[in-house]
């Protein structure tokens, strides 16, 4: 259930990168990734 949030979390703000990709918006991609395990993605972002 809390793995279904994360994803639909991290959905929501890549389509918020394409029209603002601030540094906040970034980390919060980040954390959504570090969170469902996708370590390698986490850290490129």
């Amino acid at each position: 259930m809390e793995a279904q949030r994360w994803r639909e979390a991290l959905s929501l703000l890549r389509e918020v990168t394409k029209a603002a990709e601030t540094a906040s918006v970034l980390y919060s991609i980040a954390l959504c990734e570090e969170n469902l395990g996708l370590w390698r993605e986490a850290l490129e972002d």
